[in-house]
């Protein structure tokens, strides 16, 4: 997590989220229901978006902050928290991102 840069260095080129944790015990396995951890889980309408190669897919969370993975996922695939299951934006994003991987 960055907390501070010198102020020499030029601003980062890119927005940094609230952190986002998979706190389910096991390794997750393509569909698997785990539980997300972040700053405002208890919030309802919500969804975990998961960018794979040139595609999103997104999984709306439920109560407890559960989200049960498409079983699909393969390779390293990136997920946020976001606002809505449609494009996913900086404006949208609510935590993340959080690196999965499937072999």
């Amino acid at each position: 997590m960055i907390t501070s840069c010198p102020p020499s260095n030029p601003t980062l080129p890119f927005k940094a989220f609230p952190e986002l944790k998979i706190t389910s015990t096991a390794t997750p396995a393509p569909g698997d229901t785990i539980m997300l951890e972040f700053t405002g889980s208890g919030a309802s309408g919500l969804f975990f978006s998961i960018f794979t190669g040139l595609d999103a897919i997104s999984v709306e969370i439920t109560s407890g902050a559960k989200v049960t993975l498409p079983s699909n996922l393969t390779g390293t695939v990136y997920g946020v928290v976001s606002k809505t299951a449609e494009k996913v934006t900086d404006d949208v994003t609510v935590a993340g991102p959080v690196v999965l991987q499937f072999y």
